[in-house]
């Protein structure tokens, strides 16, 4: 058996993330006692990251860390046991906060810009990218920018990525994301909404006819619990998901694309569509849990098996 292809996960914007359960958000007044407290490492990139990592593989994460606030997410990230490697910044480390309503299931995300980077530590990345993509055969590019950043970010990451002949897995949106799309990425993985966004199609299958039609070799569209729509090699797919008790779908895109990943890294998944499947329920098994990308690889293969692919 060939050793699995080495994936490297980058994202601009990691977080420290903390998750506050409330035991009862309609409280009169102004104080709302919060009855559980999470902290973790959070961001798009991670996530993704950390995904693969359970479903065995060995990814690296890259992104930038800076002051008290990275310090605390890189240790957090280390007893994970996911390999990193860090762009130091002057900027601190952004936090992003998870509010759960733990009687009626709702929730809010407060997610904090991340702040501007400068050009010596934007060349840095640059630097550190092009050195790790040598042994890399997937980047997954993974998540949104830093304030003020420039225009033509996700479209260099994905020429160096090109250069290296590595397939590239994209979650970005805007003209950022069309910027790249002459190079032809691998494959686009977004929401319905990012899409929308992004191409300025309200219909699903239109959207994913202009992306392809600009360059993209592949799309994924996922709408949270509602169909998830393919476009690509093996023709267009939809994907009809079963209903779960979810109780915070925040990270479930990320794990999508980071199982996926991971199904064409090892190459054991037969087609797309049944890789696409066994993302997806990887996605519903982690939205079942309270903490981003940690789901149980069983319970995403039963959930996968209950996909309807037409």
């Amino acid at each position: 058996m060939k050793p699995p292809i080495q994936i490297l996960c980058c994202g601009t914007t990691p977080a420290l993330q903390r998750t506050l359960t409330f035991p009862d958000w309609d409280s009169p007044g102004d104080v709302v006692r919060c009855s559980r407290v999470q902290e973790g490492a959070g961001g798009k990139a991670t996530n993704t990251a950390r995904a693969i990592c359970r479903m065995g593989g060995t990814p690296t994460l890259l992104g930038f860390s800076g002051g008290p606030t990275g310090k605390r997410m890189e240790d957090i990230i280390e007893r994970e046991g996911i390999p990193a490697s860090w762009i130091q910044t002057e900027t601190e480390t952004r936090v992003c906060q998870t509010l759960l309503d733990e009687k009626r299931g709702r929730i809010r995300e407060l997610v904090e810009d991340a702040a501007p980077i400068n050009g010596k530590e934007w060349a840095s990345f640059f630097r550190t990218t092009e050195e790790q993509l040598d042994t890399r055969g997937f980047l997954c590019l993974c998540g949104s920018l830093p304030r003020n950043s420039p225009p033509d970010i996700q479209s260099r990451l994905v020429g160096l990525a090109h250069a290296q002949r590595t397939r590239v897995i994209l979650d970005a949106t805007g003209p950022a994301l069309n910027a790249t799309l002459p190079l032809q990425p691998w494959l686009i993985k977004i929401n319905r909404q990012e899409l929308q966004q992004t191409t300025e199609c309200q219909d699903v299958a239109t959207g994913i006819a202009v992306l392809l039609d600009r360059g993209a070799q592949q799309v994924l569209i996922t709408d949270g619990p509602d169909t998830c729509h393919y476009g690509g090699s093996e023709g267009r797919s939809t994907f009809s998901l079963p209903a779960i008790q979810a109780v915070n779908p925040i990270g479930s895109g990320d794990t999508v694309t980071g199982v996926l990943a991971w199904t064409q890294a090892t190459g054991g998944i037969g087609s797309m569509n049944e890789a696409i499947a066994l993302a997806l329920g990887a996605g519903l098994a982690q939205a079942e849990t309270e903490r981003p990308a940690e789901f149980d690889p069983e319970r995403a293969q039963v959930l996968s098996k209950e996909i309807r692919i037409a």
